[in-house]
């Protein structure tokens, strides 16, 4: 099974190499960059409404790993930190989940509290 993150901002897809680490982050050097605000492709309703926010979300942020259908994540020290995002809208700070995220599980990086997290859904590639 192969795994994909997607953008829940803009619904950007990344797939995940089975053990190909994956860094995510403002930086440029990163494999996947969180857009800000004045990013093009971003509406100005998303701009406005603070949705994304790269402000929020460290220049290394945090890694991603997935392996035989499940993934590993890592934060990096962030300052603002990584959250598991419960389907209850809970959020669940985490340094280090080892092979314990399955398709369908959210991951919110930044500050999940006043809403300017970016967020990320961990999904299935489809069967073509």
């Amino acid at each position: 099974m192969t795994l994909q993150l997607v953008d829940l901002v803009n619904g950007r897809k990344y797939v995940l190499a089975d053990g190909v680490e994956i860094k995510i982050g403002r930086s440029p050097s990163n494999d996947i960059v969180v857009p800000t605000r004045s990013e093009e492709g971003l509406t100005e309703e998303q701009k406005i409404e603070g949705k994304i926010l790269g402000g929020y979300v460290s220049a290394k942020h945090a890694t991603i790993l997935a392996h035989g259908g499940t993934a590993r994540l890592l934060d990096l020290d962030s300052t603002n930190g990584t959250y598991l995002i419960s389907e209850d809208g809970r959020n669940k700070f985490r340094t280090y989940i080892e092979n314990g995220l399955l398709p369908g599980s959210v991951i919110g990086l930044g500050n999940p509290q006043n809403s300017k997290s970016y967020n990320l859904r961990l999904e299935e590639v489809p069967s073509q």
